[in-house]
């Protein structure tokens, strides 16, 4: 909370919150429509100003559209974070802003563990030492070799560590979660596919759990009569 800095290129402001964006109450203001977002660094805003996040501009967007009625969005994205994690986060920081509409972020590494996470160190192993872990390496690729492995799987399968963060299952669990939640609290959802497409399950769980879902690119491209590529 309340650090700044330049993050590639551009200036980063993070709130007394601990978010990305103006602090509003919690007490929501009579006649406010507020929206909380879910995401990772696409929603928080990779590469761009404050005031050029996608809920910041939406935010402007929505009080020109409407000026009889106040919008305030509330931008709780982290980078790396999945859809667990943001759920969790809705469940522990968001729904304290009384939420009329949380819109969540999706793109397609929702289902991994993020890259910032590490397993846990063992201290007196040889991997400890450069040498030590280049012969480590070296022995897990002949290992794999043997056993029918690619270095790919190795990657894939991250730390047992963090396992309950990844996978269909626990991804389909949170957006369970995401639907109860809503109906609890009285918001409405709404997935952003930042990629053009989602999975076919992940579509079908959204129709299932009658969450809406929005693909903005298919919609910027027939607005600039565009090709899909």
């Amino acid at each position: 909370p309340s650090v700044s800095c330049l993050w590639v290129n551009a200036d980063v402001a993070i709130n007394a919150d601990g978010f990305r964006g103006t602090v509003y109450p919690g007490e929501k203001p009579e006649g406010t429509f507020r929206v909380v977002g879910l995401g990772d660094s696409v929603m928080w805003g990779w590469g761009v100003a404050d005031d050029q996040t996608y809920l910041a501009r939406l935010e402007r967007l929505m009080n020109e559209a409407r000026p009889g009625r106040r919008c305030q969005v509330v931008n709780t994205a982290v980078p790396g974070y999945n859809t667990v994690m943001e759920v969790e986060t809705l469940k522990a920081k968001g729904l304290a802003y009384r939420p009329d509409l949380v819109i969540l972020n999706y793109v397609s590494n929702d289902f991994d563990v993020p890259p910032f996470f590490q397993p846990r160190q063992e201290y007196f192993t040889l991997s400890k030492f450069y040498l030590g872990g280049e012969v480590s390496r070296a022995l897990k690729r002949i290992w794999n070799r043997f056993a029918g492995r690619s270095d790919v799987y190795e990657k894939a399968h991250p730390s047992k560590q963090f396992a309950y963060l990844a996978g269909w299952d626990s991804f389909a669990l949170a957006l369970r979660e995401l639907k109860k939640l809503s109906t609890e609290h009285g918001f409405s959802v709404l997935i952003v596919a930042m990629e053009g497409h989602m999975p076919e399950n992940v579509e079908s769980l959204c129709r299932e759990l009658g969450l809406a879902y929005f693909y903005p690119f298919d919609a910027y491209s027939r607005e600039k009569g565009i090709g899909n590529d």
